[in-house]
């Protein structure tokens, strides 16, 4: 007979180690047909320049976009709103999260915790939690669907790639609905489920749009220049629809932060288009580091923040 608390652990510790040892197996199996060697030549030619521009990218330009994104989502609802200071920080201390439950779902239980804090409805915190993932869904969908649709030199890398996931008309009709769906959460969430929306709020649909967008180009601007880093230099639409598809692939809750999904990916869609696997490896390990410095950046801010006001109200 099996002691309870051993069913306790096997449930707590159960999933984690699925998902390392997921992780492992899927790195593996991306990586097996690339000698070690190669891998190290890839690392050693890196452009520095580059590649420390592309995290300066993400830190000084995508944080604060993302935080004002939370803040346009929060705005909407009648509660108590925090300075852009604590969006900011709500923001980083969420980042540590990415690599510990499945890719940005991790990120956006924090933020939902976090809310939780100023003593925000549940209904609130989802609300923001699940607007800007369905405003982020919708813009890169767009985005998948510009690049296919509007820009040569995109097609090619997505020549192994699903039958559907080549058309452009999908991926437009996916960001619309998405689209659609953002307008009418709010409507579902004030009738059915009481939760409270500011007077006029939407006043700040454009600064949403606004936020959103800038937060796709300021993404696909530091993947753009990862590539060069890494010799493997795609224009800027191609690196905005490669990333849509990363996003999109990473959310499966198989891996730690989308490691080795990544690679596989990259590898899958990079290699015929003639691209040197090393290079092509070395470039999305330039995109693990860049969201691993908003991680360690935000760890500092989360023990911070915990280590100063554990459990109790933070002031605004």
């Amino acid at each position: 007979m099996t002691h309870p608390g051993v069913n306790r652990s096997a449930k707590r510790w159960g999933p984690w180690v699925f998902k390392a040892g997921a992780t492992v197996v899927i790195t593996w199996m991306a990586l097996r047909g690339i000698p070690l060697g190669s891998i190290r030549s890839g690392f050693t030619h890196l452009d520095l320049t580059w590649a420390g521009l592309s995290v300066a990218v993400i830190i000084l330009g995508l944080a604060p976009v993302e935080a004002a994104r939370l803040r346009c989502a929060g705005a909407l609802l009648a509660e108590d709103q925090p300075g852009f200071a604590r969006w900011f920080e709500i923001f980083l201390s969420s980042r540590p999260f990415f690599y510990i439950l499945p890719a940005a779902v991790g990120a956006e239980a924090m933020v939902w915790a976090r809310l939780r804090q100023f003593r925000w409805d549940h209904r609130s915190c989802g609300f923001v939690v699940l607007a800007t993932r369905i405003w982020g869904m919708s813009a890169w969908s767009l985005a998948a669907a510009l690049a296919l649709g509007q820009f040569p030199g995109f097609g090619p890398i997505l020549a192994r790639a699903p039958l559907w996931a080549q058309q452009s008309g999908f991926w437009m009709a996916a960001g619309g609905t998405l689209a659609a769906a953002s307008i009418l959460l709010p409507v579902f969430l004030a009738g059915r489920q009481g939760v409270g929306f500011a007077p006029r709020g939407w006043k700040g649909a454009l600064a949403i749009v606004a936020a959103t967008l800038t937060s796709v180009l300021a993404t696909s601007l530091s993947a753009q220049l990862a590539s060069w880093a890494a010799g493997t230099p795609f224009t800027f639409i191609q690196s905005m629809g490669l990333l849509a598809f990363f996003n999109f692939s990473m959310v499966l809750p198989i891996s730690l932060g989308g490691l080795g999904l990544q690679e596989a990916l990259i590898l899958f869609l990079g290699v015929p288009m003639g691209y040197r696997p090393e290079a092509l490896v070395a470039f999305s390990v330039l995109l693990h580091l860049q969201r691993l410095a908003l991680c360690g950046l935000g760890l500092g801010v989360f023990l911070t923040v915990r280590r100063n006001a554990p459990g109790t109200r933070l002031p605004a």
